[in-house]
């Protein structure tokens, strides 16, 4: 056999290394962009079934469990896309002063329908007064959440979570302890490594990509933190502790939520969106709500569009055909007014911070991501709606 042909291969994957990585976020992106704008319509339409659950109870269930189906696919296409760019060795992180306290508040209020739905006793010991860092509000609530979802998932029935939070020697400490099963050490030593990476299965861990805790020690580093995992074993339960720098105690702190301007009512909607069932899905919600809608299916459509009908809030796609989201916004801007007309972004790939600043750049009110668009029209169109 000629050996140089068989030292070619190896030599062109090694060549080739960082043009097959590019091409594997490529395509992870595409695949998440087409798979999220087809959860979309369907999450959409589970809203319109909420909605109709107060006409015939025996929605409610059904509907329940839709929604959790929707909301799990959604939150691992949105780990598969931040597994793709926060594991680059590139990757920086857009920090501002954070109050720690208040983000672990607000995160633990959203866990409260979890934590109602499985008998978990919460037990909190969180410092009185502001613990302030310097760190990405959605990376850092992000993992939060994923850390309270484990405590739930993994303590027992009627079993206690406990959360503290304080500050040691210059650094924010915040520790999540659950009463569940524990860690072996075989499991302890591997609980922050993805399951496709790990050595061996470990069989009480089947299911799932094990994708969380990995991302939440790479989100942690950028932070320039760290994160720490614990289990005296078997039935002892776990901990998880989140260490972070301390900010300058004269930065003025700030949430995750940024206020905004009151709006009226509105009572013309339009629906831009290349995707026909994005589209009716949408216009559907909106006249159930009572409103007058109209779609179009590309940049240039929806601006011919508005200037005729004169709506009083247009829910823009970014990815359009013929002209983008954000050339839209800033056409439409230049047209109307804030006070006249409000401009919504729709994300399909989820949002980050380059997307807010293109929005906001192009004169747009607000960002929400496209899986979430239904829940929060009845918000965005009632009195004295913000667009924050």
């Amino acid at each position: 056999m000629n050996n140089n042909t068989d030292e070619a291969p190896t030599s062109l994957a090694c060549e080739d290394l960082g043009t097959t990585r590019v091409a594997q976020g490529v395509f992870i992106g595409h695949l998440v962009h087409e798979l999220r704008n087809l959860l979309a319509p369907i999450s959409n339409i589970a809203h319109l079934l909420r909605m109709r659950c107060a006409e015939d109870a025996r929605l409610t269930p059904p509907t329940a469990m839709l929604e959790r189906q929707i909301g799990s696919i959604g939150r691992l296409l949105e780990k598969l896309t931040a597994a793709d760019q926060l594991f680059r060795p590139d990757t920086r992180l857009a920090l501002a002063p954070l109050d720690l306290r208040l983000l672990t508040e607000e995160i633990i209020g959203r866990a409260r329908e979890t934590l109602e739905r499985r008998p978990r006793e919460l037990e909190l010991a969180l410092a009185t007064g502001p613990i302030t860092v310097m760190a990405s509000a959605a990376h850092l609530g992000e993992v939060l959440r994923d850390l309270i979802d484990n405590a739930v998932r993994y303590t027992r029935d009627a079993g206690r979570i406990r959360i503290t939070l304080d500050s040691v020697e210059g650094r924010a400490r915040l520790r999540i302890r659950d009463d569940g099963r524990g860690m072996t050490p075989e499991r302890l030593a591997h609980v922050f490594t993805p399951r496709c990476l790990a050595p061996g299965t470990i069989p009480e861990d089947r299911g799932g990509l094990g994708l969380s805790l990995a991302l939440a020690m790479r989100v942690l580093a950028l932070h320039d933190g760290r994160l720490e995992a614990t289990s005296e074993g078997p039935g002892t339960g776990s901990e998880f502790t989140l260490w972070l720098p301390l900010a300058a105690a004269r930065v003025a702190t700030t949430t995750a939520t940024t206020a905004a301007a009151v709006r009226p009512p509105h009572h013309r909607v339009l629906v831009v969106d290349d995707s026909e069932a994005i589209q009716e899905s949408l216009k559907t919600i909106l006249e159930e709500l009572g409103q007058q809608v109209r779609g179009a299916r590309d940049g240039e459509e929806a601006l011919r569009v508005a200037a005729d009908w004169q709506p009083d809030l247009a829910l823009l796609d970014i990815n359009l055909p013929k002209l983008n989201g954000y050339k839209v916004a800033r056409a439409l801007r230049e047209r109307f007014g804030p006070e006249r007309l409000s401009l919504v972004m729709m994300a399909g790939d989820g949002l980050d911070d380059a997307i807010r600043r293109g929005a906001q750049d192009a004169g747009v009110d607000r960002c929400i991501d496209k899986l979430q668009a239904g829940t929060v029209l009845r918000e965005l169109l009632g009195p004295g709606a913000t667009l924050a």
